[in-house]
């Protein structure tokens, strides 16, 4: 009788390919969520890093001509989720935005402003 019931134990069970593919899939779940977090808090610290040099530029454009010049005159930001946008320029004041897409809209470190003496909101410039 046993050797009528030989069993061909060669490939995989069906339930072990399921298990195999849930682990695979839990994996690169976890493993996208941190990637985009990554991404996120790059990008945050290119906006930052940003609107301090365009601080510094007009700053020293200012020492230079007296004036400040207007966003179109300074160079662009380089990072994905983060729009820059002019509130004021005149050639006594500048104000810029940075909007952080990616963020909640309620959330108080969604949007940093850079003018000639301040950077705001304070709370989410002191991270950096």
């Amino acid at each position: 009788m046993e050797g009528n019931s030989k069993c061909d134990s060669r490939g995989f069970t069906l339930v072990e390919l399921l298990i195999t593919i849930s682990i695979v899939a839990i994996l690169s779940l976890l493993t996208m969520q941190t990637f985009k977090e990554s991404q996120r808090l790059t990008s945050r610290f290119l906006a930052k890093s940003h609107m301090i040099k365009l601080q510094s530029i007009q700053s020293r454009h200012w020492l230079s001509t007296g004036a400040y010049v207007s966003l179109s005159h300074l160079p662009d930001i380089d990072a994905s989720g983060v729009l820059i946008k002019e509130v004021a320029s005149t050639a006594s004041h500048y104000e810029f935005k940075a909007i952080l897409t990616y963020f909640d809209k309620k959330s108080p470190c969604s949007t940093l402003i850079v003018n000639a003496s301040e950077l705001l909101p304070k709370a989410c410039w002191s991270r950096f």
